[in-house]
């Protein structure tokens, strides 16, 4: 994106700002990691602005193998820039070994392509160890994730809710939360 205008940065900035809070997203994942009718079920929470001036993202998801088999547990990091202009992602199945096939971490960079003050829409190309889009509406307060590589394509729709996010599980036993069973 060229450089964008005042009106532009201060939207991107506004629908930033506007994403702080809890979100849950569902979607689907398919290709050699998971090549079946993989589902994809995620819980994050996007934090108020921090000392360097970014909203800090930290949550989880679960991947099930036709919506019933547990395929994994990924860890969910990253962080916005509070200008709303870029963002990074971080995402690992702790299930498995970084060497393990589907265990190697997914490091993104969102890059702004277009904001429309409008609409309060912002899109973003996704760059790093996958290709792909993000679309963020600051109208009904969804962010859609469609992103592919080599090994498949992961899409993730998420909607703002009230409620926080399930507690995070990354200690490997899931048995005792019937969210992760």
């Amino acid at each position: 994106m060229a450089t964008p205008s005042v009106m532009e940065r201060e939207a991107a900035q506004n629908i930033a700002a506007s994403f702080v809070g809890s979100w849950h997203g569902t979607g689907s994942v398919g290709g050699s990691v998971n090549p079946c009718c993989g589902t994809v079920e995620a819980w994050y929470n996007i934090h108020p602005v921090d000392a360097s001036n970014k909203h800090v993202m930290a949550g989880y998801a679960r991947l099930r193998c036709c919506g019933v088999c547990n395929a994994g547990r990924l860890e969910l990091k990253g962080a916005r820039s509070a200008s709303g202009l870029s963002f990074t992602s971080y995402c690992r199945n702790v299930d498995k070994a970084e060497w393990e096939h589907g265990g190697a971490p997914v490091n993104l960079t969102g890059t702004l392509t277009s904001v429309d003050a409008s609409k309060l829409t912002m899109q973003f190309r996704l760059d790093g160890d996958q290709s792909g889009t993000c679309v963020m509406d600051g109208k009904s307060m969804t962010e859609t994730i469609n992103r592919s590589s080599v090994a498949g394509r992961f899409v993730l729709k998420s909607s703002k809710v009230a409620d926080a996010p399930k507690k995070i599980l990354i200690c490997g036993c899931c048995a005792a939360d019937p969210q992760m069973a």
